[in-house]
């Protein structure tokens, strides 16, 4: 009787094959995402500092009549063209689902972005956005708090933020002190600088 030989796989083996390619696909996928979320809080901070800058070089004509920077940024045509401007809530909305609202008056203005996951939360928390002598900036705090008072007077001195005093202090943030304030998905941190006059 003839026996014919049979070439192939057996289950087993194919399920091995697909398990190995499934690990690998995970794999792939994490290192994907983890890039594109660096480069999402890249995209993030570079618009935060660009609404700083904006909101620097306009703060000598802001006036309370427009009860925020932000819906004066907004009619004066000021926020980026890759941000959307949402009027009904009176906020500039950006990537990882990003609220930003700028608030503050003839002294100093506060660049608040909302809503954000905890690595984007430390990532903003220990940027150096500048200091006191050049660019104005006063510090950051992780939080809904107004610290208007306490920024200006350079008195913050805390774990829940940082100050600029004299170029020195508790600024940036460290890591350790933001990750122990940035929890969750919807953290709130605020840079502070101070306004033309």
């Amino acid at each position: 009787m003839y026996k014919s030989n049979q070439f192939g796989r057996s289950m087993v083996e194919m399920l091995g094959v697909l398990s190995v390619v499934g690990v690998l696909s995970v794999g792939g996928l994490s290192v994907v995402n983890s890039a594109q979320q660096r480069k999402n809080e890249g995209q993030l901070i570079s618009d935060t500092s660009q609404l700083a800058m904006i909101s620097k070089k306009l703060a000598c004509q802001y006036d309370d009549a427009y009860s925020t920077y932000t819906n004066f940024l907004n009619r004066s045509e000021a926020i980026p063209s890759n941000l959307t401007y949402n009027a009904t809530n009176n906020q500039i909305e950006g990537v990882l689902d990003s609220v930003t609202t700028i608030t503050g008056n003839d002294k100093y203005f506060a660049v608040s972005v909302a809503g954000i996951d905890e690595s984007s939360c430390i990532k903003m928390a220990t940027t150096d956005w500048g200091r006191r002598n050049s660019n104005g900036c006063l510090g950051v705090s992780i939080g809904a708090t107004d610290l208007s008072v306490c920024m200006l007077s350079g008195n913050c001195a805390s774990n829940a933020f940082a100050v600029t005093t004299n170029d020195t202090g508790n600024y940036p943030m460290s890591a350790a002190t933001a990750a122990t304030h940035c929890s969750g998905n919807n953290n709130t941190v605020k840079i502070w600088f101070k306004a033309c006059r």
